[in-house]
């Protein structure tokens, strides 16, 4: 007899269940199941995953939810006898108060009433930090959205009561009457009778006996109440019962002891229905009622089995209202409600607006303009996709009415209606863009157009579409938190009882990879083989944390709002997805960004980006401080002092192109115009790279070479890029153009490229229909190589060309305004670099910096006219002033109070008018905020003092005003200033200020911090070739070079060859310097190029274009170390220091660009290289990548110089030691 298993958790049960739902359903059907329930605790976020996978594995899906639930107090009312909180596994304890039971939906009212039924339980979590429910609110969600079929065959949903529901509780506890008044209890409520769900593992005793199953049954044979067979299913073999222990430690905040857990419990496996019937014969001795109990099992699965079409509207889209998109945002959700969604009206509205927009934007006497509009329309009426269109124009229109910068991404710039409607400012025609791309009726995906606005407007915006469209039609997005390996080892170490120092000490000792890959680290990163963790003992030691961290790997472990994604949908919203608060209060779906594209939902992302933060606020600059209005959308894109500034490579917080290696191959491209910024953007990605395209189209870019086309008839396609398949755009063509197909069938081929199984599919496509077009089978195999190495990487043309906008904008802005422009960098921070670069940066262009003042700084790094400065260069007249935000510990409501308190006459005039605490006002003088005020290293003035006075003045107000001293206290209002001032203290040394300035801003705003070690440089510099910044590229290619600087960012992204190459970059004051370590190089050198923060680097220089070199890292030292002795033992010492034999180390000819990393639902595991557990990551297009590659975003996380400066170790009592910043893909803190 088959069976279905009816109460089933996955992963998406958060450290409850083992297997994600894809592995639950995939070893569901190895083990010849049709049909499984999903039943996991408190939520339903996995419940999409699961439907899909089910649908692909041909097994008929079954929704429900584990709830906890508000006791009835009937058992507490009606028995002495005193339940306790009984040992079970599969749940750990039995909560009295908070029992469980499950729900199951049925039919299309099923899904409808589980959304709700979700949303309302973590509605709970959220406001209780519980996700109980109770009866009532079961009964009035029945009650009020459900009543006209709760009474029928048809009710929305089956409740099951099994071992850890509060009925068990009363029958274990002999109370058989409380039993049934539960019963009589839930019926009045709910209108629903419940179902017994029968459970054994084979217990001797307990919960989970075969005595105790068969009292369950016996009950529910003599009252009447039918009842099937579970085996609260939580992991899929016995073998991971151990995983499921671990959860429950984690869980629960327990250790992991033989005490906590019964090591023979490993029944809640997946059972096949033989184990299952064998379960059934050992509860009823029977077998004809076993043979009964299984029927009612499969009876009771067939009424809940779920039609995804039908039940759950899959696929079906669902558009907002359209009455709603032209109504004003305050319209009520009342006069709205009867408005309904009419395809043709919004076709008619879609047409009469992009039309009248054709004069607006002069192209209205262009006939291909107008047949292309018409294209593009036909495209959107047939797919009935116009209300889309519209919904995003309405967001966008009622953005740019709040003032915020607001421009569209991705491949939605490649249509003409999307210009049109002004979502995006490019036009496709001007670049040669392809709507197939973004949209055609091939395209089994909905239509996704992004839009780039501000960050720090982002929830500003994402409260204006939930007030136009109503709580009932949107939510944001989620995307869940997985387990990688150093979350991973603190879980587990805190659940193994390790020390607390120790599991910090080996979590930050791995870099930020997954956790399946923490054996293959040890053997193959040098930083870790050399480290005690791989040594013989320690690793056997570890052996059970391993195992452990192994087995959690990509577990989910909470839900987030996703950064950009925002559901908006028609007034059915709620009964299709659940919701629930998010951190940011803003409804949120337990579902992510595919999860809701198959329940036909309309995605919009919404990306807050810092970039455009930071252009609004040079322009705000510029406008306050020259009165100049500048309108970015009319300057000329032609203009040379732009492209000037970007050939030179001091591209430094411009968008895009200000990492290393966009800094070098602008430097060799030398770009000219928007064209060659599109190109650049676009050559910058894997396809172009692995398909070795980039330096055949900078040889065909600057006449070096002929470019080459596989075919006369590709010219047309490839010219632009001189032979080269640069575009994703391209790709089309080329399948256009060799199979005769449409463009839209050729954007599925190129879509195709992206995975092994489809790729092999186009090429039994690709083949036949070229050789049928007449191209020669070499001409055919030589270009089918380059399109399958491109794979779905690339970018497309119309996703560079609408970042190229921001591109040129920003660099227009650095080129003209530079002061105003890094103003805005520094303030909002979109860059990959700490700020300390770029207010080096500001100082190599001429600007200078300005530190705090109590009475000129503000929440914004502002512009100010530097009065001393005569350079007749007028860029070169402004100053940039630090922002009293960069304080450690100040909160944005302290800095608004100081800056609404200004001016201020001292230190005491502040100290009694500003509410603020004490720790922050040391911080303010010692960062100098009050030395302006107080003349502070002015010999000029007799009345002049030094920081240290006015800290002295501090603790004095402090003590005798009686004030608390307490951190986060505040100051009571005081008597006025004191006259008796004291003077005579001496001042802070420079190497002070700078350890100052690094502690509490985590800047070294007086002084670079190299400048202490100039000496020894200039000295060091006499005996070996030690290179700044601004000269390297006076260097002859192949050359050893030293260089020396802070190390401002480190990276490890995926390059060709699948190894781990760490990229360094350096500042020396006069520029960043950018260094590639090689995997020799890192065995030697890996504690240095990881652990320490001013360096001396030795490299070899390689001139790679007019304007652009890389080097080979080949040592590196700790700066301070070599320092220490060049001063007890002189140069001489140092050099023999660092001729040092450490084995030869080769140059590497490896392509050293950073590259966009693989979808990681694409790749292929492949075992090589070191050690036996070393993992490659093949993609379909041949790319290989390093599983230890960096692939969270660059930037100073975790732990940064103001760290650093709080632990300062220095060797010498005058100089400021560490800078600490890194970036998550090294290993150390």
């Amino acid at each position: 007899m088959t069976f279905t298993h009816l109460q089933t958790a996955s992963a998406f049960s958060m450290r409850h269940g083992t297997a994600l739902p894809e592995k639950l359903v995939s070893y569901a059907k190895f083990k010849g199941f049709t049909r499984i329930a999903l039943t996991d605790r408190d939520e339903i976020g996995g419940a999409v995953r699961f439907v899909r996978s089910c649908i692909e594995s041909g097994i008929t899906p079954i929704l429900g939810i584990d709830l906890a639930i508000k006791a009835s107090g009937i058992t507490s009312s009606q028995t002495s006898t005193n339940i306790r909180r009984t040992p079970a596994h599969g749940g750990k304890h039995i909560d009295p108060k908070h029992p469980r039971f499950v729900l199951l939906g049925r039919g299309r009212h099923g899904w409808p009433f589980l959304s709700k039924i979700s949303s309302i339980s973590a509605s709970n979590e959220y406001k209780f930090n519980s996700p109980v429910i109770s009866i009532n609110e079961i009964g009035k969600l029945i009650t009020s959205d459900f009543a006209p079929i709760s009474n029928s065959l048809d009710a929305p949903i089956v409740a099951l009561w099994g071992w850890q529901s509060e009925f068990a509780q009363a029958l274990h506890g002999r109370r058989p009457d409380v039993a049934l008044a539960l019963i009589q209890h839930w019926k009045q409520q709910t209108g629903l009778i419940p179902v017994i769900a029968i459970t054994s593992h084979g217990h001797q005793t307990g919960l989970l006996s075969n005595a105790f199953a068969a009292r369950m049954l016996k009950f529910a044979d003599e009252h009447g109440l039918k009842a099937v067979l579970t085996n609260t299913v939580r992991y899929l073999d016995p073998q991971e019962a151990p995983i499921a222990d671990l959860l429950d430690a984690i869980r629960q905040l327990i250790p992991l002891t033989k005490n906590s857990y019964d090591p023979g419990e490993n029944q809640s496996f997946l059972k096949t229905d033989i184990e299952m019937t064998e379960v059934a014969l050992a509860i009823t001795r029977d077998a004809t009622r076993a043979k009964k109990l299984l029927l009612d099992t499969e009876l009771l699965a067939s009424s809940c089995a779920l039609d995804p079409v039908r039940d759950l509207g899959w696929g079906r889209v669902h558009l907002p209202e359209l009455g709603l998109l032209t109504m004003p945002t305050t319209s009520s959700s009342e006069s709205i409600r009867h408005q309904a969604n009419d395809a043709s009206k919004a076709q008619a509205i879609l047409r009469s607006r992009t039309f009248n927009a054709l004069e607006r934007y002069g192209l209205d006497r262009k006939i291909q303009v107008k047949n292309r509009l018409d294209e593009e329309l036909a495209v959107v009426a047939k797919l009935g996709f116009a209300a889309y269109f519209l919904t995003v124009a309405s967001v966008v229109d009622d953005v740019k009415t709040l003032g915020s910068r607001v421009n569209a991404r991705g491949s939605a710039a490649g249509s003409l209606i999307v210009h049109l409607l002004g979502i995006s400012s490019v036009n496709p025609l001007d670049h040669g863009l392809l709507m197939e791309r973004f949209l055609s009726p091939e395209r089994r995906s909905l239509p996704d157009i992004d839009i780039d606005v501000e960050s720090d407007r982002r929830l500003d915006i994402y409260r204006m579409i939930l007030n136009k469209f109503g709580k009932e039609r949107v939510a944001a997005v989620s995307m869940l938190d997985t387990y990688r390996v150093r979350h991973a080892i603190r879980d587990v170490g805190a659940a193994l009882m390790l020390p607390a120092g120790e599991i910090s000490a080996l979590a930050t000792s791995f870099p930020h990879i997954r956790a399946r890959d923490i054996r293959a680290a040890l053997n193959d990163l040098p930083e870790l083989r050399n480290s005690s963790y791989a040594s013989g003992a320690t690793k056997l030691q570890f052996n059970k944390l391993f195992d452990f961290v192994e087995a959690l790997d990509a577990l989910p472990r909470h839900r987030a709002m996703h950064p950009c994604g925002v559901v908006i949908s028609d007034a059915g919203l709620l009964n299709r997805i659940p919701v629930q608060p998010s951190g940011q209060d803003f409804p949120m779906t337990a579902f992510d960004k595919d999860d809701v594209e198959d329940l036909g939902l309309i995605k919009l992302d919404v990306l807050g980006v810092r970039m455009q933060s930071a252009i609004r606020h040079a322009l705000t600059e510029i406008e306050r401080v020259t009165e100049r209005k500048i309108d970015l959308e009319v300057i000329p894109v032609d203009d040379q002092a732009t492209y000037d500034l970007i050939k030179t490579t001091q591209t430094l917080g411009c968008f895009q192109i200000e990492s290393p290696g966009q800094r070098e191959l602008i430097g060799k491209l030398a770009p000219q115009n928007m064209h060659d910024l599109i190109v650049d953007i676009s050559l910058f990605r894997p396809g172009p790279v692995k398909s070795d395209m980039v330096k055949p189209f900078l040889e065909g870019r600057h006449g070096w070479a002929a470019a080459k086309y596989p075919h006369p008839d590709l010219k047309p396609v490839l010219q632009e890029t001189f032979g080269v398949v640069v575009f994703h755009e391209q790709v089309m063509q080329v399948f256009s153009v060799m199979t005769g197909c449409t463009l839209a069938v050729a954007d599925e081929y190129r879509r195709g490229l992206g995975t092994f199984e489809s790729q092999a599919e186009v090429k039994q496509k690709f083949y036949p229909a070229a050789l049928k077009r007449g191209y020669e089978l070499n001409i055919v195999e030589e270009v089918w190589q380059t399109l399958k190495a491109f794979g779905s990487f690339g970018f497309c043309k119309a996703h560079a060309a609408a970042f190229a906008i921001p591109t040129y904008q920003s660099a227009w802005l650095k080129a003209h305004y530079p002061a105003a422009f890094l103003a805005g960098v520094l303030t909002h921070d979109p860059g990959m670099y700490p700020k300390r670069l770029i207010l080096n940066d500001a100082r190599n262009f001429g600007i200078k910096i300005l530190g705090l003042d109590i009475n000129k700084s503000k929440l914004s790094y502002q512009v100010e006219i530097d009065d001393l400065n005569n350079d007749s260069n007028e860029s070169n007249q402004y100053a940039i002033r630090i922002s009293f935000l960069e304080i450690l510990g100040i909160s944005t409501q302290e800095a608004e109070q100081i800056v609404l308190g200004q001016p201020y006459g001292s230190l005491s005039d502040f100290f009694n008018r500003v509410p603020i605490s004490r720790p922050v006002v040391e911080r303010l003088i010692t960062t100098g905020a009050f030395d302006e005020l107080h003349r502070v290293g002015n010999s000029i003035y007799r009345s002049s003092r030094s920081r240290r006075d006015l800290l002295l003045e501090l603790a004095d107000l402090v003590k005798f005003k009686g004030v608390s001293k307490t951190p986060g206290q505040l100051f009571l209002e005081i008597a006025p200033d004191s006259q008796n001032k004291l003077v005579g203290l001496p001042e802070m040394t420079p190497a002070e200020q700078v350890k100052n300035e690094l502690r509490v801003l985590g800047l070294d705003a007086t002084n670079h911090v190299l400048s202490f070690h100039f000496d020894f440089l200039k000295d060091l510099s006499s005996q070996i070739a030690l290179i700044s910044s601004q000269n390297l590229l006076t260097r002859r290619s192949r050359s050893e070079i030293f260089v020396a600087g802070v190390k401002v960012a480190t990276q490890t992204p995926p390059i060709r060859s699948g190894k781990r190459v760490v990229f360094v970059t350096l500042d020396d004051g006069s520029g960043p310097i950018d260094i590639a370590f090689f995997d020799e190089a890192q065995h030697h050198f890996h504690d240095s190029i990881f652990n320490s923060w001013l360096v001396l680097v030795k490299g070899l220089i390689r001139r790679t274009g007019p304007r652009a070199v890389s080097i080979s890292g080949l040592g590196c030292w700790q700066l301070t170390d070599l320092h220490q002795i060049w001063r007890e033992q002189g140069v001489e010492a140092v050099i023999n220091y660092l001729n040092q034999p450490v084995g030869e180390i080769a140059e590497s000819t490896e392509e050293t660009e950073l590259m966009a990393v693989p979808n990681a639902s694409r790749d292929r595991r492949l075992t090589g290289g070191m050690g036996p557990a070393r993992k490659l990551l093949l993609h379909a297009s041949g790319l290989v990548q390093s599983p230890y590659a960096d692939i969270a975003p660059s930037g100073n996380v975790g732990n940064n110089v103001r760290t650093a400066a709080n632990n300062l170790k220095e060797s010498h009592n005058d100089l400021p030691a560490h800078l600490w910043h890194k970036s998550p893909g090294s290993s150390g803190r």
